[in-house]
């Protein structure tokens, strides 16, 4: 193919540039085949950026047929409910090993196989200088009827310690949940650094141990403020923190009005609904607040300026809670044109009555919280699908127990849905079904092929029992597909 363009008088090093600023599925769906120069010059680029959270299918697919693992420079893998299963359908493909060019690397809810799979090797990836990864959100895969799969998670943390001590001494940027496992291991070269847990005593060891701190983003765990915390920050050039557990918000709130946070560092902060949280120092002056609740603030001359939601523009995710008691939602009241997100949480289906004479056709994200059952969920399905026609990603709390109808009825009418999830208890068989005749649900259903679509089964981590399945859908044949249980 050669068609001629402005692009072939573009050098290779501005192409680069340019598709710096995109992500591998942007570059590629916008920039493939437009002539051979082009491609030429996607096939040696080697600085691809490939986030899979939350990914369509098909540009899932489209990475995977057109990039090698040694193009690839940042590497983001979820399995949450989003996209499910996806690793287990990237590694099919592709080692970890593969990856020789891999600076960056991020794991969300990634499933145990995987994970195991993926640490083993990450050592050999010389290159490598940033890790973002979350062991307590580590999915297992067991089914609900058998008890083969104990406990383990003190394999795991001895597991993750070994390759930690390989791996984290060359990074610069780290996100973990918990700080407990890094005490013992250097960190000379670590300028950035995300816990989600961790003491003020390992958070001590952890800074004498990473000299080139200078970005810290934590939540520290502990009862009062008799520590110093600005002799561990004196040093750092951002911090985020966040406080957990305690006692006296009045002495927290004290030790935030010394001449150190207010004169040197312009640091500031307010509280508010048991929220204790930053001011940048640019937006000193004016807070937007939409509760009636007291804030209270280091700031000086602050400003709490409290605005009806109808009025804001460019809002694009929106939270409506209903119950009997309150006033109804009336859409003609708010300005909705840039709305792309809505959360539905109401008492009954009543809601979906109300709005029934309005389209939304630019929601591409619907959460709905229905807390009575409806007594056709048919019905309701089908009022959801005159409401939002063009729904990509779709969230349901409302069924007592999901069959595979009421599954196979909304991923067949919703003509746009990339995944989907049945938040609510399934019924042993309905998992049955799912587990057993995988073949059989793509025999009964136009949308969905052998090859096409992941779904997943969610187990609550306290009850044996399943409490939601999610879908990820995708318009074309690609790798099998297989159906697990976490």
């Amino acid at each position: 193919m050669h068609r001629a363009c402005f692009f072939d008088l573009l050098p290779v090093e501005l192409l680069h540039t340019l598709f710096s600023y995109f992500l591998a599925h942007e570059i590629l769906f916008t920039f493939s085949d437009i002539n051979d120069y082009v491609n030429s010059v996607l096939l040696a680029y080697t600085a691809y950026r490939v986030n899979f959270e939350s990914i369509g299918r098909n540009y899932f697919d489209l990475i995977c047929r057109r990039i090698r693992p040694e193009q690839i420079i940042l590497l983001k893998l979820s399995d949450n409910k989003d996209t499910p299963g996806l690793s287990e359908l990237f590694f099919s493909r592709f080692q970890i090993a593969q990856f020789t060019q891999l600076r960056s690397i991020t794991l969300i809810e990634i499933e145990l196989e995987s994970m195991q799979s993926i640490f083993s090797k990450l050592h050999k990836l010389n290159k490598l200088r940033s890790l973002s990864f979350n062991v307590d959100l580590i999915r297992e895969k067991y089914p609900t009827r058998t008890s083969q799969y104990p406990n383990i998670s003190n394999k795991i943390n001895l597991r993750l310690l070994n390759a930690y001590s390989r791996i984290l001494p060359r990074l610069t940027h780290l996100y973990l949940h918990s700080g407990d496992v890094l005490q013992s291991i250097p960190l000379l070269h670590l300028y950035y650094l995300k816990l989600d847990k961790c003491t003020l005593d390992e958070l001590e060891i952890i800074v004498r141990n990473a000299p080139q701190l200078q970005s810290l983003n934590i939540c520290l765990e502990f009862d009062t403020l008799k520590s110093d915390v600005s002799l561990i920050s004196s040093h750092l050039t951002q911090l985020n923190l966040t406080i957990n557990k305690l006692t006296s918000i009045n002495e927290t709130f004290r030790s935030f009005q010394t001449p150190f946070w207010l004169e040197e560092k312009r640091w500031f902060v307010a509280y508010q609904n048991k929220w204790l949280y930053s001011i940048h120092h640019s937006h000193i002056n004016v807070m937007n607040d939409f509760s009636q609740t007291s804030t209270f603030s280091t700031a000086p001359n602050v400003i709490v300026e409290r605005n009806p939601v109808h009025k804001l523009s460019k809002t694009q995710h929106l939270y409506i809670s209903l119950n009997r008691d309150k006033l109804w939602f009336n859409p003609s009241d708010y300005k909705l044109a840039d709305i792309r997100e809505i959360e539905i949480t109401s008492e009954t289906t009543d809601i979906l009555r109300q709005i029934k004479d309005y389209q939304f056709k630019q929601i591409h994200k619907l959460d709905i919280t229905i807390f009575k059952e409806p007594k056709n969920p048919l019905d309701m399905f089908e009022q959801l699908l005159y409401l939002f026609p063009c729904i990509e990603h779709l969230t349901i709390y409302a069924l007592a127990d999901i069959t595979i109808d009421h599954m196979l009825f909304i991923i067949e009418k919703f003509k746009h849905l990339r995944n989907v999830s049945f938040c609510d208890r399934c019924s042993s068989s309905t998992e049955t079904v799912i587990y057993d005749n995988q073949k059989l649900i793509s025999q009964i259903t136009w949308r969905l092929t052998d090859d096409n679509f992941t779904c997943r089964i969610f187990n609550s981590p306290a009850h044996s029992e399943s409490y939601g399945i999610h879908w990820w859908i995708g318009p074309e044949v690609s790798v099998s597909h297989a159906i697990t249980y976490y």
